[in-house]
């Protein structure tokens, strides 16, 4: 599977692989890249994303098991960089993540000042592999 996300190059900053520790196999994984406007803003997203990796790993959604992995990184080879790779169980975990008060709150702050652009790619096990979308 070819994401363009090499973990080899990026540090994570925060967030969980597997909270419950059962190697349970996900529905849909969805990556994130943030695209900041400068070196200077995504250390401001970086502290963000640090401050809503707790948020995740408490809330409802990753006790019950609808989060799986959410996880924050830093880019090492350009400094405006940052990504959020998530595992959920399926596409109803993914909407209730969306519509948490803390992701809402995250996106909201960062939108005008720091953030350039978002791409985002859906993966989903189609029972022959991963589709992306």
């Amino acid at each position: 599977m070819a994401t363009g996300f090499d973990l080899q190059h990026y540090n994570r900053v925060a967030g969980f692989l597997d909270l419950s520790g059962d190697s349970t196999p996900c529905g849909l994984m969805y990556d994130t890249r943030v695209v900041c406007k400068s070196a200077a803003t995504r250390d401001t997203v970086l502290a963000r994303l640090i401050a809503l990796g707790p948020a995740i790993e408490t809330s409802g959604l990753a006790k019950n098991g609808a989060i799986l992995t959410w996880m924050a990184f830093a880019s090492q080879d350009h400094d405006n960089d940052a990504r959020i790779f998530a595992r959920f169980r399926d596409k109803t975990g993914l909407d209730a993540y969306n519509r948490l008060s803390a992701v809402l709150e995250f996106w909201a702050v960062g939108k005008e000042n720091d953030i350039d652009k978002i791409e985002q790619r859906g993966y989903v096990e189609n029972g022959k592999g991963w589709l992306h979308r």
